[in-house]
Formats: C-alpha cells, sequence, structure tokens
C-alpha cells in the first residue's frame, strides 16, 4: 500500500524480480527493467543477459538505502558452480528509480 515506505517497496520489487529469474519467468523479469531501457530491447533479447540463471539456487535482498529518486539495493546470489561442485554466493549492488510513483531496475 501507500504506507509502505520507498525501502519497502523497493525490497519487495526487488525480491519479486528475482524471484523471478530465478524462475526463469524472463518476460516478468523484464516488467521491473526502467521503461526507457524496456524500450530500447525486448524481453528476449534481455533475457540473453541471464543464461546462467539455471544455475541459480537461491536469491535475497539484503538492504536497501534509498534517497529522493533513487534506491541502492544490496542482493545475493546463490549459484551452484560447475566444477568442483560447490556452491557459491555473490552479492551485487541494484539501483531502482521512480519513475511516476513506481520503483524501477536500473542497471549500471
Amino acid at each position: 500500500g501507500l504506507s509502505q515506505t520507498p525501502e519497502e517497496r523497493v525490497q519487495h520489487r526487488a525480491e519479486a524480480r528475482l524471484d523471478a529469474l530465478l524462475a526463469q519467468e524472463f518476460e516478468k523479469a523484464f516488467s521491473f527493467l526502467a521503461p526507457a531501457l524496456r524500450k530500447t530491447t525486448t524481453w528476449q533479447r534481455y533475457s540473453s543477459n541471464y543464461a546462467g540463471v539455471s544455475q541459480w539456487r537461491a536469491v535475497s535482498v539484503n538492504s536497501v538505502k534509498c534517497n529522493v529518486d533513487r534506491c541502492d539495493a544490496s542482493v545475493s546470489v546463490t549459484y551452484q558452480m560447475v566444477r568442483p561442485k560447490l556452491e557459491n554466493t555473490r552479492s551485487e549492488r541494484e539501483v531502482w528509480i521512480d519513475v511516476n510513483g513506481q520503483w524501477y531496475f536500473y542497471p549500471s
């Protein structure tokens, strides 16, 4: 609802985007991309950036910090390494921007 803080809203959307990628629901994941960027590509082409998601095992959003129209999210992806058969977790920073009152992923 509207009572949520920007941090809460971005946390929710960042989790939904990562969950969509984990499930290989690329069209859904694409919907979180900033509108200006969606105009420049297709969800099919966008999905080629995520060829490695079949190795993903778990995703999480660790923290979100916002200012007026930009949030920085720290996210983690746990993935299966090919060899040796280990799992590894990497952390990444994501930028989310406010476009007409909705938050969108903006790759840096």
